[in-house]
């Protein structure tokens, strides 16, 4: 189905895991600056999952748009993900027309007020060391 995320062996071709949360298409997959055996995944559904590679309950942290009150990072879905130099922010913007900043060390949004990303000729946001 295509809101799962596979990960497949270069050498065989074959799946290795498949990484379940998205309840609709998955648009962006990115490895963590930070961490070598993490992944973030952002979707149709709105959500930013991270997760841990090594683990069979893979998902490990949802980012949520209120820190702690949904798993919904925005309302309506994710179109981009960046991360800056080092990861220690992650850049996402989405169908709601808000760009957000996460903060990589805790996974909370930290509310920084970007204004509107209502501009018909950008399609993404990006992040210098992406």
């Amino acid at each position: 189905s295509n809101h799962q995320v596979k990960l497949c062996d270069m050498k065989s071709g074959g799946d290795t895991h498949t990484l379940r949360g998205h309840t609709a298409a998955v648009n962006n997959v990115i490895w963590s600056n930070r961490n070598a055996y993490a992944l973030i995944s952002a979707g149709r559904d709105g959500k930013i999952i991270m997760w841990d590679i090594r683990r069979s309950n893979a998902a490990v942290h949802y980012f949520d748009q209120f820190n702690g009150k949904s798993e919904k990072a925005h309302n309506g879905s994710v179109t981009s993900l960046s991360q800056t130099e080092g990861g220690i922010f992650l850049l996402s913007s989405g169908q709601d027309e808000q760009v957000r900043c996460w903060d990589m060390t805790n996974g909370e949004n930290t509310f920084t007020n970007f204004g509107s990303a209502a501009c018909p000729d950008v399609k993404s946001v990006g992040a210098t060391g992406s």
